[in-house]
């Protein structure tokens, strides 16, 4: 049975704790070595209801290990609740836990997200002797770390890449773009693709009407330089400006059982093994979990199939833009064929309108007042956002992510209804 929260932890922050282990998501900490510049929580607006917890107990922990599934990556270091996520390595049990995760699920890939800044040679050992490991660095910069985040990095960053490269089964870098350091940025890609890193991902930055200044967005001769570079690496610009659910290839990474059967960017997927592809979500998903699937791919108007050989839960070396998981896609179909509507924030709002272009005005779309700035989610929407903004009469089913297990948005209140039938909140007006 799970544990009750110990007396050190909240009701609340257990909750949140059980929901992201329900996810395979294992928070750690709220602790941070850095301080950059775009960070969100520097600009929160007073009152919402986040978890800073700082180190959970390592006992803690261990005990709840057990409720993760072995049938899918186990996540760390990346925000599903509202639990503040920090550094995973300023935990100072962090490789205890990672030993004991390994321990309990050896063949289970683990992915780890970190800024780098604490990777030192007694981590890239631990690194390669744990296995299985796919790792996102947020790097930011390699040579403007101190004005961007606040902190240095212990090695040097591009050693330190190339070491983690043969240490871990797959890498990625990130950077979070800023204007002004646009042209550092495309020089720290084109160095660490010398290196042999062919996995990054850019981030937006997001900002709030309390952060001390707005970012821009990449212009257009921003995103058109990293498709030029992005033709043999993957480059991929989130959150992504996708309208539709077609499931084409972003990218291939190079010496990849795709790239042996020569799939190429810009492919899309048909089939896999006989199962029509209906996303891209469910492409990535069904070529995944295959055992040398035969894919089928249109190009230039042609259908053409081909093999990969790999194993199950392997990377396939294909890359896509995230759209929509077959989960959300199935009830957000079956809420507007009955007539209901969906309330949601601008960048989802936009999708589902083209993605169900029959049922565009049911899809109503509610801007994130309350955060403001360019905040454009679902999990930044608050339910006083929408009682101004929904002027007409009906049913509105609200997105899952506005709450937490208790039903309350992130000011405390309260989801008006729920409808048992699909599981799901909603708000009559």
């Amino acid at each position: 049975m799970l544990q009750k929260p110990s007396a050190e932890l909240s009701v609340e922050l257990h909750r949140e704790f059980l929901k992201g282990i329900g996810d395979n998501v294992l928070p750690v900490t709220s602790c941070c070595d850095s301080c950059c510049l775009f960070c969100s929580n520097n600009a929160n607006p007073a009152g919402i209801l986040l978890q800073y917890p700082g180190h959970l107990p390592m006992a803690y922990i261990m005990e709840h290990m057990e409720f993760l599934s072995a049938d899918q990556p186990v996540v760390i270091g990346e925000s599903a609740t509202r639990i503040c996520e920090g550094e995973p390595l300023c935990h100072p049990e962090f490789m205890d836990i990672l030993t004991g995760l390994r321990q309990r699920f050896p063949k289970t890939s683990i992915r780890l997200t970190t800024s780098g800044s604490l990777i030192d040679e007694r981590w890239l050992k631990f690194f390669a002797s744990i296995g299985n490991l796919e790792l996102t660095v947020s790097v930011n910069s390699l040579w403007h770390r101190l004005e961007i985040c606040g902190n240095n990095f212990k090695m040097n960053p591009r050693r330190m890449v190339a070491s983690l490269l043969s240490g871990s089964d797959e890498l990625c870098v990130s950077f979070v773009y800023l204007q002004e350091f646009q042209e550092s940025l495309l020089s720290d890609i084109v160095e660490l693709m010398s290196d042999g890193v062919t996995r990054f991902r850019i981030f937006k930055p997001g900002f709030t009407r309390l952060s001390r200044r707005p970012f821009n967005w990449p212009d257009s001769d921003f995103t058109g330089t990293l498709e030029s570079l992005g033709r043999n690496v993957s480059i991929l610009l989130e959150p992504p400006e996708i309208h539709d659910i077609v499931p084409q290839v972003r990218a291939v990474l190079p010496g990849s059982p795709s790239a042996a059967c020569g799939i190429c960017r810009g492919d899309v997927i048909i089939s896999v093994s006989g199962t029509p592809a209906l996303s891209r979500y469910n492409a990535h998903h069904l070529i995944r979990k295959a055992r040398n699937p035969v894919v089928v791919i249109r190009r230039n108007g042609d259908s053409v199939a081909a093999e990969l050989i790999k194993s199950p839960d392997s990377s396939s070396g294909l890359v896509f833009d995230y759209d929509i998981s077959d989960s959300d896609l199935n009830l957000c179909r079956a809420i507007l064929h009955r007539g209901d509507r969906i309330a949601t924030a601008p960048l989802p709002g936009r999708f589902l309108k083209k993605v169900f272009p029959v049922h565009s005005s049911q899809v109503c779309i509610v801007d994130n007042l309350f955060f403001g700035g360019n905040i454009q989610v679902a999990g930044l929407l608050v339910l006083n956002d929408l009682f101004g903004q929904l002027k007409e009469k009906g049913r509105y089913f609200l997105p899952q992510v506005m709450f937490d297990t208790s039903g309350r948005d992130l000011q405390g209140l309260l989801a008006p209804g729920w409808d048992r039938t699909i599981g799901q909140y909603y708000l009559d007006v």
